[in-house]
């Protein structure tokens, strides 16, 4: 299958392209902030934290050359969001530190209906994606309730660390309720993993810091 260079996906590390990290930031404040009305620290159009750091990954996705989508992934070995700003949500079982883990944070899509579907389904198969190239064996995230159901719809098993707890209010003066677990991929069924793979065969994924090894993998 031809594969379209309007849809295209980049894993990159900052120190690799700043200017591309610098857009994902400048898209998280527009989804998370301007958008969703998250109390986030925004520095000039930009959105970054304590894990905007050397160790975390980026993914773009892109669509003619406009971000509309992405995630960022950091080591459970060094500092990550969820175990640092929400330990209180690990009720139940502790959050991991151990090199087989991965925290996705930031994690988000722009679009209306259906078209927003099919970037999230594309944005969970490049998770998968770079989890499996990785060989982690467990994703770790903090979710809205939302979100949570979004991924039992489409087949991603999950694993809560706790029940949801109120974790704050937005900018709008709305409680935000989240919940803390992981995604352990032993445990992912088949057919999901098929699906979501398949949405990519469309997707050219470009890899800056060569985690796939030397050549561009196109999946």
């Amino acid at each position: 299958m031809a594969i379209s260079n309007e849809n295209r996906a980049v894993f990159v590390f900052e120190a690799e392209d700043a200017p591309l990290v610098g857009a994902l930031r400048r898209f998280r404040k527009r989804l998370f902030v301007d958008e969703l009305g998250w109390d986030l620290t925004v520095e000039g159009e930009e959105e970054r934290d304590q894990f905007d750091t050397d160790q975390a990954l980026h993914c773009a996705l892109l669509e003619c050359d406009q971000i509309v989508g992405g995630f960022r992934l950091t080591p459970t070995t060094v500092p990550y969001l969820s175990r640092d700003v929400f330990p209180h949500l690990a009720s139940s079982r502790p959050f991991p530190a151990r090199p087989d883990f991965a925290e996705v944070s930031r994690l988000g899509v722009i679009g209306e209906g259906s078209v927003r579907i099919e970037r999230a389904l594309k944005v969970y198969g490049l998770m998968i994606h770079i989890a499996s190239y990785q060989r982690l064996t467990g994703l770790v995230a903090i979710a809205d309730l939302t979100y949570e159901r979004f991924l039992r719809r489409i087949g991603i098993t999950t694993r809560r660390y706790g029940p949801p707890q109120a974790i704050g209010t937005d900018r709008f003066g709305r409680t935000l309720h989240a919940v803390a677990g992981e995604i352990p991929l032993a445990d992912q069924p088949p057919r999901t993993l098929a699906r979501l793979r398949s949405t990519l065969q469309t997707v050219e994924i470009h890899d800056a810091p060569c985690l796939f090894g030397p050549q561009r993998l196109s999946a």
